[in-house]
This record gives structure tokens, sequence and C-alpha cells, in this order.
């Protein structure tokens, strides 16, 4: 007894300790900010009232919350249909395409814009006067953004279809097709990886600097940036438009709150074995070609990095890259590193500490309907019984997935909780 109090007082310290960290990190720029405003003086203050009632300020948020959305959506009517197809579906070489179409993920899309403006620009490998007049507009930001964060969306929706147990698919195979299997089923089971991809794509092109300045279109960050780090030092002025953003802030967390963290996660369940990938039949040449337009269209703007710098030459590259990789490399892998331990004690912590935690955990005797949903995946998946190929639809779950399927209801929560162990 005492040996388990002490671990759980250990837990909740390095929860707090963590909990701190992060609280410290996010909020100590801002503190900074704030003390420099007294030191300002009178005309610091005056500027940051000035700042606020400017309504070019309120334009301006508007006009990048307006950018910032139309790249999420943009990003979630590819990613998400793209996550289905490369996931679930028989497409031809979906592990090759799905390596490429992530790999612009991991470069800055500052980089991928200057790809975008070597083949587009007016002096691009492709540019004309159109293709440059659009690459440097509104539309020119929200294209070159929406496919830099696709790949974010289609890898944490892929994520969450493939953590989806087969017996939910397998059951549903019986009663109906491929394409209903997926909108009906599968996608209503991963929306919360969608939301949550939604959020972090909003924050990234919400708070991007380089794509914006590169391509000459004004945004919120770049204000900011320009009282801070530029010829315009203003930190009072600098305060006041950090100000609206702490709306911004509270307004995403409030999503977070209502859409993804009271929603549980797909999860492996009893049987972690693969499925066999949903026929497309007629479909699946088209959208083969399809998955592989879009990874080809993700890695295009290197292609026009690398021909550009073909022009010169590559003899030079080492000497001009110098050590900035190598320290770009350690920065990031350190604060991978650490943003990821925070994020596990914290997340671990709230997790455990959520009154929804018997969501995730489905203890044995925890309901009928929890027995009844496992019962044909026990008998399955018993230990050293061998797992027969298809589950009977005469069996609950076969009964409850048609079900859904003929009704067109799927609570995803209810679905989900049956998901773990009987």
């Amino acid at each position: 007894m005492g040996r388990a109090l002490t671990s759980r007082t250990q837990q909740r310290l390095l929860v707090g300790l963590a909990a701190l960290v992060l609280l410290g990190a996010g909020f100590l720029p801002l503190v900074l900010a704030a003390l420099e405003l007294p030191l300002a003086g009178v005309q610091g203050l005056a500027h940051a009232q000035a700042a606020l009632a400017a309504p070019a300020t309120w334009t301006l948020l508007v006009r990048s919350l307006a950018l910032a959305a139309s790249v999420t959506g943009l990003a979630l009517a590819l990613g998400v249909p793209l996550a289905a197809l490369l996931a679930k579906m028989d497409v031809g070489g979906r592990q090759a395409a799905f390596l490429v179409h992530a790999f612009p993920m991991f470069l800055p899309p500052f980089l991928l814009a200057l790809g975008w403006f070597h083949l587009l620009g007016r002096g691009g490998i492709l540019g004309t006067e159109a293709s440059s007049r659009l690459l440097f507009s509104f539309a020119g930001v929200v294209l070159v953004l929406a496919l830099a964060f696709t790949p974010v969306v289609t890898s944490l929706v892929a994520l969450a279809l493939r953590g989806i147990d087969p017996s939910f698919e397998e059951a549903a195979r019986i009663v109906a097709g491929p394409r209903r299997v997926v909108t009906r089923i599968l996608l209503p089971l991963a929306w919360p990886a969608a939301a949550l991809a939604a959020l972090v794509v909003f924050a990234l092109a919400f708070s991007e600097l380089g794509v914006p300045m590169f391509l000459r279109v004004r945004s919120y960050p770049g204000a900011v940036f320009a009282r801070l780090g530029g010829v315009d030092y203003a930190p009072g002025e600098a305060f006041g438009l950090v100000v609206p953003l702490l709306g911004v802030a509270l307004g995403l967390l409030g999503f977070e709150r209502s859409f993804a963290a009271r929603r549980s996660f797909p999860v492996l369940g009893l049987r972690q074995r693969g499925t066999v990938p949903l026929p497309l039949g007629a479909w699946k040449g088209p959208a083969g070609a399809i998955v592989w337009a879009l990874a080809a269209l993700s890695v295009l703007p290197i292609a026009g990095l690398a021909l550009k710098a073909s022009a010169g030459g590559f003899a030079g590259v080492p000497t001009w890259i110098g050590a900035s990789l190598t320290n770009s490399v350690v920065s990031a892998g350190g604060a991978a590193t650490i943003i990821a331990a925070l994020g596990l004690v914290v997340g671990h912590g709230l997790a455990r500490g959520r009154r929804g935690e018997q969501a995730l955990i489905v203890r044995s005797g925890s309901g009928r309907e929890a027995r009844e949903a496992s019962a044909p995946i026990a008998e399955q998946g018993a230990v050293g019984a061998a797992p027969s190929a298809r589950p009977s639809a005469d069996g609950p779950l076969g009964r409850r997935t048609a079900h859904m399927i003929r009704w067109r209801r799927f609570p995803a929560s209810r679905l989900t909780r049956t998901q773990g162990l009987p």
C-alpha cells in the first residue's frame, strides 16, 4: 500500500514538473514582452493602444485567419480521401506512394515555396506571367501551404484507419460494399484524427511566417515580427498585436477540447493483424492515377529546386551549407525529444485522471454491450485457436454493424468503447 502511494505521488510530481516546464516555455515569452512595455514608457503604451484600435490590425487578423482556414479546408479535402485510399484500398504501389507523398512533410514550407517559385515564377521552368501572378497572391499562398501540410493530414488519418480493430471492417464487408465500409464505418471512427490534423494544420498555417513574406502577402505574424525583429522595432506595439493572438489560442484550445479530447481514438483490438485491402474494382486504375498524381505534386517543388541547382553544379554545396545542416538536425532532434517526453508524461497523466478513462480501457466485466460486441472476436482470436477468415453475420457484432450501415447511424464513441479486450 505504501509502495503504491509512493509510486502515485512520484507520478503526480513528474506530471506536475512536466506541466510546469510546458507552461513556463509557453508563457515566458509573453511575460518578457509584457515587461518591456513599462520600459517603453507612456509612448509605448500609446503605441500598443493605437495598434489595437487600428482597423487595419483587425482586418489583417481576419485575413490571416481566413488564410489558415482555407489551407486547413484544402488540406482536409485532399488528405482525408488520400489517407483512405492509401490505408485501406488496393491501390497499386500504395506504400511507395505514401513515402513519396509524406517526404515534403520533413522540409520547411519556405523551401517548398522556393521550389514553386523556380517552377512557376516569371523566370521559372514552367513559369508564365499568369502563373507568376497566381503564385504571388493570396490563392498562391493557400495552395503552397496546403500542399505542404496535406501530408500531415494524410499521415494522422491513415494511422487512425490502420489502428481500427479489423473485426469492424470484416463485419461491415458482409453487408456493404467497399465504398460504404469506408465512408460509414472507417472514416467516422477515424474522425478524431482528422479533427486533430485540422487543428495542427490550422496552427501551422496561421503561424507561418516565411511563405507569406516570400510571396509578398501580408500576414498577422509578419506584422508582429516587423515590430520585434525588423527595422520598425516597437515592443509596445508588438505586445498590443500579441493580445488578439491569445483569443485565437483559446479558440483552438476550445476546439481541441470539444472535438478531439472527448472522443477516444480507434485503437488496436484483440486481433492486431492486417486486413485484406478493400477492392476498388473498375476504379482501381483511376484511383491509382489520382494517388500518384498527388504524390508527384507533393515532390514537384523539390524537383524544381534540384533542376535549378543542377544548372550551377553541386560541387560547392558542402562549402555553402557548412555546419548548418548538422546544427539543424541536432537542434530539431533535441527539441523533438524534449517535446515528446513532456507530451508523453502530461498526456498520460491527463488520460489517467480523466473521468472518461473507462472509455479508453475496457476492463473485464465492463458491461453487457462490450461483452456482446467482443464475443465473436474472443471466439475467433482465442489463444491457441485458429481465427476464422470472416466473422459471422449472425453474431452480435455483425448484426450491430449491419444495422448501423442500414440506418446510417454511427456513434463513433459507442463503437470505439467496444474495441478493447473483453
